[in-house]
């Protein structure tokens, strides 16, 4: 589907959310996070607020790639999960742009839907501040923000994590200083925003 999509001209962005728009609804229980340290942050967040009903398979360092090698195997882990949560891509740029990180997330996306879940994507965090970030690589950054912001059904970490005076930054009571990743009030509360 996705490839006869991108022959009528949607491109890569516009596959992404047809793709997460198809079949969006309330997620359900049980959960299973998967993806990078974001993804591995969320989880443990999701499996305080609902012991039992939660699971996480995630790395920290995982790139999108890596994510989708996996995401069939670990979603076997847990055949009992209903909905995925994903956050994948953040430590695949720099050596990739927006764009092919978000082709690789949509396969995921892909897989885990012909594999009957349905699939909240979360991210990318608002990590302008973080110590080693680059122009170049803010620049991605916003990118592939403005790429998950074009698809229905997603959590917006830069919304509901950021600062609403400095786009592109934590909010000082959600992010850690210098820091790529939510502190544990941001996980919470983006646990929350994934349960509705």
């Amino acid at each position: 589907m996705t490839s006869m999509l991108l022959k009528l001209g949607l491109g890569a962005a516009g596959v992404a959310g047809f793709c997460l728009l198809l079949g969006r609804s309330r997620p359900k229980p049980p959960y299973l996070t998967m993806g990078d340290s974001i993804a591995e942050g969320l989880g443990r967040a999701l499996e305080r607020l609902v012991p039992g009903q939660a699971f996480t398979e995630a790395r920290s360092g995982e790139g999108s790639a890596v994510s989708g090698r996996f995401a069939s195997a670990r979603l076997r882990l847990h055949p009992e999960a209903r909905t995925v949560i994903l956050s994948t891509g953040v430590n695949s740029l720099g050596d990739k742009t927006a764009a092919q990180v978000m082709d690789e997330t949509v396969a995921i996306v892909d897989q885990m839907r012909a594999l009957g879940c349905r699939v909240v994507l979360v991210g990318p965090p608002p990590a302008f501040g973080m110590s080693e970030s680059t122009n170049a690589w803010r620049m991605e950054l916003a990118a592939l923000e403005r790429l998950h912001g074009r698809m229905a059904g997603r959590i917006s970490l830069w919304r509901l994590l950021g600062d609403p005076t400095e786009p592109g930054y934590f909010a000082e009571q959600y992010g850690t200083p210098g820091g790529l990743h939510p502190n544990a009030a941001g996980y919470e509360r983006a646990a929350r925003a994934v349960l509705g």
